[in-house]
Parts: structure tokens; sequence; C-alpha cells
């Protein structure tokens, strides 16, 4: 039974390498494959080329496009058909100029079928020959062996895959088609391998042709517009995959600019070429009217993002880059002589694993890294990774006028108030950024040290004196925004059954063990309701106990209170980002900005839709799910909060 499918998209290709390309498919020891060609707009001579090798053989199925559309189209085009067999278990490409040995299917299918089930890839070495066929005798087997053997994780920072592989057709239907030329298979292996596990075969089954005339790896060499296009490709599949994954930015790159010219263009091409890549750049265009950003923009990159401040000194942009930052390192970036490809991946490696006391790290000149754990006056702070907070401290000692700094604020609610409503709201000011670490418990009160002026924390905090008086002593403007406690308890009954990666690396709520034995969501609202029974293994307190504290910071001094539905409704929503707007005033004033158009800035920026934890925000929601018993078991345990809450008169609703 053939159980292995072949692909090979073919356009206009050498006989020279095209003959002995299908015969070393058509040669395999291993035979039972079916093998579709897809001619994709390829000259006459190609396609002659084609029908001479395989005339005759049942296992050749040709398809046709009239005109060229590419590799992953192609790709896409012949797996299709692969799909439909339902005997085809095992999946693989070829290329129209390489060779391969005769146990090559063998060696790779024999790997996969006798592995364990989660094994979805295996790939193996090869070797390189040039457009002769002759060996590319610079690249030592042993080295380039040791070189692919890699985790799966190590994928996210290069592909080293290669050309040599075969997957299994289970994993290749989750990963879903090929895509983002010219990284197509790239891109499908960080999607593939999040499906499955891969294995390395350390022996060579084929010859790679490197450089050869129209191959991927010749056209990238002989442009800088196609490396350009690559490279954007490459970043991209990254990018893609870290937000597919949960894995935020660990590093932001400030650059000041204040201009366009060549000089600036070369320093950012050589940023973008860095081999770390998990960090996010922000281009402070100082030039007048944008002109740097005109000119940069073309250089393409996910990772990207310009800040306008024309008017703005370079310190002031400095520290408005690093309130932007939002990850854990911060790096300004400014002209060097000496920056080789791993300058950011070694700093970044040390600072990962130093303890709290390094501040930073920066590259000697002999290549080494070096440590600093004291700031020292007028920093010289460029080039060097800091911890972000000290890289702001680093930058606000130095000489230099500032303007005003923002407020730094938190948000306080109970649960399932519209804490994310809020966060959006608070982010429409301009320049106000969410710190890396979203949230903050009691239990860890030090990391509200780290959120600078201009960046917005979040918690879930009960009242007590003493949080109420760190959070005074830290500078924090706190908004503390509470909801009708009926409809807490029936967004909350839906949310422990919803799937999510802000629960963990197991993607659930703590209580969904507990609530996924219960049959209906009656059942589970009285849960929540009532809490479990104190033998229960998984203890949830009632919806009382799970809220008051909460709901005790409306009494506390200097708090800005705000009712989730007056933010819902239409007509109080604009006066209720008003209050806000006053309670925050004297931290605003160096915006420049009336409040009315800042209001529309805060209420335009409000995407309920982007949010994790978002499902209908509606206003008495809990009439259409409350029974009777719910209502009667709600009063017993909360009604009195009801009132004093002033949702209600009295018990008789």
């Amino acid at each position: 039974m053939r159980d292995v499918g072949i692909v090979m998209p073919v356009y206009n290709q050498k006989p020279a390498y095209l003959r002995p390309a299908l015969r070393s498919v058509l040669r395999q020891t291993y035979r039972n494959f079916a093998f579709v060609i897809v001619i994709d707009g390829a000259d006459a001579q190609t396609v002659q080329t084609v029908k001479e090798e395989t005339k005759d053989d049942p296992r050749v199925t040709l398809l046709y496009h009239q005109k060229n559309q590419g590799v992953a189209k192609a790709l896409n085009t012949g797996f299709k058909t692969m799909m439909a067999l339902p005997h085809i278990q095992y999946l693989t490409w070829v290329s129209s100029d390489n060779v391969y040995y005769p146990d090559f299917l063998k060696t790779l299918r024999n790997t996969l079928h006798r592995g364990p089930e989660e094994l979805g890839l295996v790939y193996s070495s090869f070797r390189h020959i040039d457009g002769e066929g002759k060996v590319i005798r610079d690249i030592n087997l042993v080295d380039f062996r040791r070189w692919q053997r890699k985790d799966k994780k190590h994928l996210l920072n290069v592909c080293f895959v290669g050309v040599s592989f075969m997957y299994k057709k289970s994993v290749a239907l989750a990963a879903g088609e090929y895509r983002m030329e010219p990284v197509e298979d790239y891109d499908y292996w960080l999607r593939l391998t999040e499906h499955c596990d891969i294995e390395y075969i350390p022996i060579e089954l084929m010859d790679y042709r490197a450089n050869s005339p129209g191959s991927v790896s010749e056209t990238l060499r002989g442009s800088k517009a196609q490396h350009r296009r690559w490279r954007y490709g490459f970043q991209l599949a990254k990018h893609q995959a870290r937000q597919r994954r949960g894995i935020p930015f660990e590093t932001t790159v400030i650059f000041p600019v204040r201009d366009g010219s060549e000089k600036t263009v070369n320093q950012l091409e050589t940023l973008l070429e860095q081999f770390y890549s998990n960090y996010k750049l922000l281009i402070m265009d100082l030039s007048p009217s944008s002109q740097a950003t005109s000119v940069l923009q073309h250089l393409s990159d996910p990772r990207i993002a310009f800040v306008n401040m024309p008017s703005a000194n370079e310190k002031e942009a400095l520290l408005q880059g690093v309130r932007v930052a939002n990850t854990p390192f911060s790096m300004v970036y400014g002209t060097t002589s000496f920056m080789p490809m791993f300058f950011l991946e070694n700093m970044a490696s040390e600072l990962q694993k130093s303890s709290d006391n390094v501040l930073a790290t920066f590259m000697r000149s002999d290549g080494s890294v070096g440590h600093q754990v004291h700031l020292t006056a007028n920093e010289p702070f460029k080039n060097k990774l800091y911890r972000t907070t000290e890289l702001f401290h680093a930058i606000k000692q130095t000489p230099g006028k500032l303007l005003k700094p923002l407020p730094k604020v938190f948000i306080n609610s109970v649960p399932k108030s519209g804490t994310h409503l809020m966060l959006q709201i608070i982010l429409g000011i301009p320049g106000m950024m969410q710190h890396h670490t979203p949230w903050h418990y009691p239990s860890n009160l030090e990391g509200l040290n780290k959120i600078l002026p201009g960046q917005v924390g979040m918690g879930h905090f009960p009242y007590k004196p003493s949080y109420s008086q760190v959070l005074k002593e830290l500078g924090f403007k706190v908004i503390f925004i509470s909801r009708d406690p009926r409809d807490v308890a029936v967004s909350l009954a839906h949310f422990t059954m919803k799937k999510s990666p802000i629960f963990g690396p197991k993607q659930h709520h703590p209580l969904y063990p507990y609530l996924i034995q219960q049959k209906t969501h009656e059942e589970r609202l009285m849960t929540i309701i009532k809490g479990t029974p104190p033998s229960s293994p998984h203890r949830w307190p009632n919806i009382f106990q799970y809220t008051y504290q909460q709901y005790n910071w409306l009494n506390a001094p200097d708090v800005c209170h705000i009712k989730f539905e007056d933010l819902i409704q239409p007509s109080s929503q604009k006066l209720t980002v008003m209050k806000i707007i006053r309670f925050l005033s004297s931290d605003l004033e160096g915006l420049r900005l009336s409040a009315e158009e800042l209001a529309q800035k805060m209420i335009g920026n409000i995407q309920s839709e982007t949010s994790e934890t978002f499902r209908k925000g509606k206003i008495g929601g809990w009439r259409a799910e409350f029974t009777a018993q719910h209502k009667a078991v709600f009063k017993q345990i909360a009604g009195e909060l009801l009132v004093q809450l002033g949702y209600e008169k009295n018990l008789n609703w």
C-alpha cells in the first residue's frame, strides 16, 4: 500500500538538474509512494523533461498551473491531492534541483512509523553541492550535524530542519496550508511543531544544490530587495508564532533618529540582522515633519513601531521610549562600530540568567559580556542591555529638561467587573502603556516598584489599609471598578469553563476540574454562588466571600470609584470617563489636550473583542440566567451586599 506522499513543485528548471532530481525520487528503495508533480507555469522544455522521466510510472500524477503561482501555492495544490488519498500517512516534498539518496524515503518513513505517537516530524542531515554537483568542502559535516541537532524550541530562533524531512499527514491536517513565501518552509515548521514532537537523524540522505542559478538562495544573495523580503517573512513567521504561543517580547530596543540618511538606514539594517529576534524596536523620530519615518518605514519588519516626537529633546524621547517599552529588558541603540550578529543574543542570554543585582550587561571590546551592578553619574547608557526600570533611572539622571511625567495607574477591581475595559480606556491616554507584568498580587508587592510613570498595572487586591498605604507611597493613582455581584457570578460561571493561555500551561481556570463534573450551566452557576463544599479538594468561596473584601475599596480615600455599568451605558459613558480625567488631571497637563479631546481618545480606544477575558459585557444579564433557586440562594448569601452597593433597595427582587 502506498503510504508516503511526495510533492515536487516545478518551475523553469534546467534539464541537467531536473533529470537527476526526478530519477533520484523514482529509484528510491522504498517504493510504496505516490508522487505528485505540480507544473507551476513552467516552460515547454521543463514540461517535456518531466514527461520523459516519469513516463508510464503509475505512482506519478502531473498537475498543472497555467501561470506561475509560486512554491507555496504549488505545494498546496499537490498536498490537496495527497490529503484526499486515505492510505497516505506520511508526507514530504522535494525540490527540482536536489538529489535524493536511495534510502531517503525508507529512513525517514521508518523513523516516523516506529516512533511514538507524539512524533510528527523527522529530519536528517544533508550534503551541500554546487551548481556542477561538486561537494562544497568548506561546510564541515560534523559541525553541520551538531548544528542541526536542536530541541524544537530553538526553531523560534533559527530554521535548522533543512531540506531533508518527512511528517505525518495527521499533523499536517492540524497545521494547515503552506504560505508566506519565501519562508514557506520555516513558517510551516513553526506551525507544524505546535502539534507534534520532532526527531533528528544525523546521517546525510540527500544532496542540496546551494546557490544554483534560479534557486532561492542565489536570488537572495544577488538582490538587497529580495533579501529584505526574505528577512521580513522570516521575522513575521517568528512574530506570529510567538503570538500564537502567548510569548511576549522580552526586550525593547529604542532607536532615536534625526534623519533618514544612508548612515541611519545602515544602522537600522545592522540591527535587523541580529540573531536575537525577541525584541520590539521603537524608532523615536525626532526629525522635523517625521522625515525619518517616511524613509525608514520602507524597511518593513513586524517588530518596528514609529513614535514621532519632532518637538522633544532626545532625553524626553528616550524616557517616553522606556515608558512604552513594556518589556523586562531595554536598550538604547546608538552609533557603534562593533555590533556582531550575536551582540544582542549574548547580552540577553547573560541578563536572563543573572541575579537581580545585575542591572545591565554590555559587550566588551574582546567580545565578552560584562555585568553592571551600579548606576553611575551621567551613565553612558547606549548599547547596553538594561533591566527596563534601571534604564529609566539611567536616562533620567542625565542632563536635560523634562516634561511633567504621566501618572502611574493601578486598576483594582472585583474579578469579572471590566478590568480590561478600564485598561483600554486608560491606554487611550497618549503615552500610557501597560506594564510588561500586567497582573500584580498582594503576595508580591515588590513587583509594584517596577511600574514606571506612564505605565498601568492591574490587580484584584482585597482592601487592607496596608495595601492602600503601599500604593500611595509608590505614587499610584488607584482606580477601583465594581459591578453588580449577580453579573459577576454569571460572567465567572462562563469564564471558568473557557480555555485560555492566561490560565497558565494547562490553560484552564483552577475551578475548572470541579465544574466540568457538573452537567449543566445552572449547576455551575449555583456553585459560583454557593462555593464548593469544605471537603472538596477544589476549595472556592461563596459569592459574598469572593467579592466583599474588594468592595471595601469603595470607602478608601484617594481612590477613584467607577461602576462597570456606568462605563457600558452610552448615556453615562462620557461622564464617567470625564470623572477619570478629573482624577488624573494633575498628571495629564503635559499632554496639552482638552478634557473633551482626551475623552474622545480614551473612549475611542475601547476594543472589547480583543480582550482574552471579555464575553458579552451586558448589564443585568443575570436576569436571563438566574432561576428562582439561584435568586433565593443569592439573597441568603449576598442579598444585603446588593442593598449596601445600591443595586437593590431591599430583598424583594
